[in-house]
């Protein structure tokens, strides 16, 4: 027997949908059935090409393939975006509103309401909840596993393909510009709206932002110096210790400080995140 529109708009579809009890006596799938339904003489096709992601019979087909690494996931992901920056721009009357007054002070009274601290940053504790349902060290065995599998050494790195891409990509096989990365990524992030652009950051926030880049930079170069102790660096809440800065980054900055200096070897010391917090106030 033919499967026609007609047939299945009369005995097959329901008020919920199709009836799994009958379409289970025909050799078509639910696919198929929507195709006919639908009068669709072929499947779409994504912006990459490739066949679209069947959902169901009342929803039919996703705009996108289902492969991550295609065309379609980058389209619809930049269509996410330009959303977003026009719903902030019709709301807040900017594309990134990450930088308002009134947003950032209704974040801090939400932590502090919530976790008793304005400067809250769960990081540290997704991490322990993944440590705790052994997540953390399922994921660490796989890849080791499968290193050993492919490789014959759980911590193989395929330094010759690392060589070999870095050749083609900046013809520099040893390529490593950390400078160079940054700015590609903070490109990348002003236009997917994560990062608020350069242009539109008070000289306060200029200044943070790169004194926070040369401390990092020096604490990794000079890190048996500044913390010879080997402390671990901990958030506020945490018993632990924080990497102070001995001339504050505000008082730098009002008092026309280099960056270079406030985030300098001699400026920078490890102390009691409640001594450190206690500077703040």
């Amino acid at each position: 027997m033919k499967i026609t529109k007609q047939y299945i708009k009369e005995n097959l579809i329901t008020e919920r949908g199709l009836n799994p009890s009958l379409i289970r006596k025909i050799s078509e799938t639910t696919e198929e059935l929507h195709l006919i339904y639908n009068e669709l003489t072929e499947v779409p096709k994504c912006s990459g090409g490739n066949k679209c992601k069947f959902k169901s019979f009342t929803k039919g087909y996703l705009s996108v393939c289902g492969d991550m690494k295609c065309q379609c996931y980058k389209d619809r992901y930049k269509r996410t975006q330009q959303t977003l920056k026009k719903t902030n721009l019709e709301k807040y009357g900017v594309e990134c509103n990450f930088s308002l007054k009134e947003n950032k002070e209704k974040e801090r009274a939400t932590k502090l309401e919530k976790y008793g601290d304005e400067n809250y940053n769960n990081r540290e504790s997704a991490i322990k909840t993944n440590r705790e349902n052994g997540t953390y060290e399922k994921n660490h065995i796989k890849a080791k596993i499968t290193s050993l599998k492919k490789y014959g050494n759980k911590n193989f790195r395929n330094i010759n393909k690392q060589k070999a891409t870095k050749l083609e990509k900046y013809g520099d096989e040893n390529y490593n510009n950390a400078e160079i990365a940054q700015e590609q990524k903070r490109k990348t992030m002003e236009e997917n709206g994560h990062w608020i652009p350069k242009d539109k950051m008070s000289d306060w926030e200029i200044y943070k932002l790169a004194v926070r880049r040369l401390t990092e930079k020096t604490y990794k170069q000079y890190k048996d110096d500044i913390n010879p102790n080997n402390y671990n660096r901990v958030l506020c809440g945490e018993d632990g210790y924080q990497l102070d800065h001995i001339i504050s980054v505000y008082k730098g900055f009002n008092d026309n400080i280099s960056a270079d200096i406030i985030a300098g070897k001699d400026n920078l010391q490890m102390l009691l995140w409640k001594d450190n917090r206690c500077k703040w106030k």
